[in-house]
């Protein structure tokens, strides 16, 4: 099942409990209204028309079906992930169907609940109490309110994480995430390998892992490039807003480093823009390479980077699995599950080996 097909069905699904209405808008009405390719909405439609979800009735039309009394659930994740700009239908349609994949729809009712970092009560957490959903994968923010997350564990509500943030990982809940650490780590020494040692490191200044402070520490000492601090360009992402004027200095600036290492594929399209910009070209002037990438094929120059949709899958899948063994009578346990992956190296550093 495509990404796209699934965040249709995801869709299609939030209006029967957004609204309660029974009788589902005709085909084309409904993709103009979810702004999706009318095809994509066909097909979500015929998948759900086939588990029984909706049923058709000629010359009438098509209408949901009485609830199967499968047991609901939801993935929470923060509402900047539904943006065009975020790549809505990579990030949240992998996540859909890695729960698709492990969790049986006749059993188990999905549905999607974005919420506002400053807001998960009032967005997500009353809503869930609302739904009686039993059980949760949450995409955490720093800015979450931990006892809006007290208070759904104590109704009951199983829970799993899908972040590394401390705050939310030390409420004792299983974690699942990427320990982007090494990557980082791996991605300095490749850099130095190919002669570069003027690197810039880029980072947000929300959240800061100290994981990543210590691979950044040690790959200074390891390889003589100075103080972390000294070579670490910072982003200010405090209110969901980047601030990329730090960044477009160092593009410009006429000591700039030979070699840069962003957080993502965000900063890097950034990078590349402004590269082209001030006729800066990758990777002759400048080695680029990212710790994230979850849009390797927009790139102008193929990104070095971790093979993140791998990752991502896989983290997305386990944090599945998890949350089907809680809901089958394992014991809620502070496990954190970290993924892992090699760094690829692309065109934006050099030559492939």
């Amino acid at each position: 099942m495509s990404s796209k097909v699934q965040f249709a069905r995801e869709a299609i699904l939030r209006l029967r409990e957004d609204t309660r209405q029974a009788r589902i808008p005709a085909e084309r009405l409904l993709a103009e209204q979810l702004g999706m390719n009318h095809r994509t909405v066909r097909r979500a439609l015929e998948e759900l028309v086939a588990e029984g979800v909706i049923e058709k009735r000629a010359r009438v039309g098509s209408f949901f079906c009485e609830s199967t009394g499968a047991i609901p659930l939801a993935l929470v994740l923060p509402s900047y992930l539904l943006t065009p700009a975020e790549g809505q239908h990579l990030m949240v349609g992998m996540a859909l169907d890695a729960i698709h994949d492990v969790l049986d729809h006749r059993l188990y009712q999905i549905t999607t609940i974005p919420y506002r970092p400053d807001y998960f009560e009032e967005d997500a957490g009353q809503l869930i109490l609302q739904r009686k959903i039993q059980g949760c994968l949450v995409v955490g923010h720093y800015r979450v309110s931990l006892p809006a997350v007290r208070k759904l564990m104590n109704a009951g509500v199983k829970i799993v994480l899908m972040t590394q943030h401390p705050a939310l990982v030390n409420l004792g809940l299983p974690a699942i995430y990427d320990n982007i650490a090494p990557a980082l780590g791996r991605l300095i020494d490749g850099l130095v390998e190919r002669g570069r040692r003027r690197i810039a490191v880029v980072r947000y200044t929300q959240p800061r892992y100290a994981s990543m402070d210590m691979a950044l520490e040690m790959a200074a000492r390891k390889h003589g490039l100075g103080a972390p601090d000294d070579f670490i360009t910072w982003i200010a992402n405090e209110d969901s807003e980047l601030d990329f004027r730090a960044f477009d200095a160092l593009i410009q600036s006429k000591n700039r480093p030979d070699a840069i290492v962003v957080p993502d594929e965000v900063v890097a399209g950034r990078l590349f823009r402004e590269a082209y910009r001030h006729h800066v070209r990758i990777p002759d002037d400048l080695y680029v390479a990212a710790v994230t990438d979850l849009s390797p094929a927009v790139h102008p120059v193929p990104l070095t980077a971790p093979d993140s949709i791998t990752l991502a899958r896989k983290r997305k899948t386990l944090a599945a699995q998890e949350l089907l063994e809680l809901m089958t009578g394992k014991p809620s346990a502070p496990v954190e599950i970290t993924v892992q992956g090699a760094v690829i190296w692309r065109e934006s550093t050099g030559p492939c080996p």
